[in-house]
């Protein structure tokens, strides 16, 4: 199951989900339903903690949500109309070659932004064959903050940072949008790594690999 989403600044998220990881797992024929993300966060409101959540597609014009709690003592039901005028093919990631690509530690990207996030809204990122560095320049000077390529033992891959660009590639920079990039670190909780790809069509693509369901991707375009 995947689910696709863009903002009016045309920020898009990819949210990938294997269909052995469920519970209960049944579409005989490929489906797309446009709904409207406002509409659905509020009712996720209705979903305790605990609660499990069961999909259900209804015909071609809405999508039912389910909660029902541990004990199954209550069970509260949302329908969801379809909204029709969409794109969908707007909302894809596309799968380019990059560049370059940085994997390293989620939590380190974590920290930097929070860190860097109070005295700038965007952030330079700049890479080499040795490093990553991620800058920015405010009305007090400027910072840099810099993860050089290393690798660890094999059973700590988490903490590697490994970088890959082409033999003939010149250093990378690109100018983003911090605010947005603090955001999607909120997926630091799904993976211990997080993937930077730096994209021929001035595209910065985020990763987040969740372990045995699938994965979680943001594509953000350069400021």
């Amino acid at each position: 199951m995947s689910v696709n989403a863009i903002d009016s600044n045309g920020v898009i998220v990819n949210l990938v989900l294997r269909s052995n990881n469920f519970n209960s797992y049944e579409c005989p024929f490929e489906q797309t339903m446009g709904i409207d993300l406002d509409r659905m966060y509020n009712v996720f409101q209705l979903c305790g903690h605990d609660d499990s959540l069961t999909l259900e597609s209804v015909r071609d014009y809405a999508v039912k949500l389910i909660f029902t709690s541990p004990d199954r003592d209550t069970i509260a039901t949302a329908q969801l109309n379809l909204v029709s005028d969409f794109l969908w093919t707007d909302f894809v990631i596309k799968d380019t070659e990059p560049y370059a690509t940085v994997r390293m530690p989620s939590s380190g990207l974590e920290s930097m932004c929070k860190m860097l996030i109070v005295a700038s809204d965007t952030i330079i990122i700049s890479v080499t064959k040795e490093q990553v560095k991620f800058s920015i320049i405010c009305d007090t000077g400027a910072i840099d903050y810099t993860f050089v390529q290393r690798t660890v033992p094999a059973d700590k891959p988490e903490d590697e940072t490994v970088i890959q660009m082409h033999e003939t590639m010149e250093p990378v920079s690109m100018m983003v949008d911090l605010e947005y990039l603090k955001v999607f670190t909120k997926a630091t909780l799904l993976s211990k790594t997080v993937t930077l790809k730096f994209c021929p069509d001035d595209n910065l693509v985020v990763v987040y690999q969740i372990p045995r369901f699938g994965f979680l991707k943001f594509c953000m375009p350069k400021e």
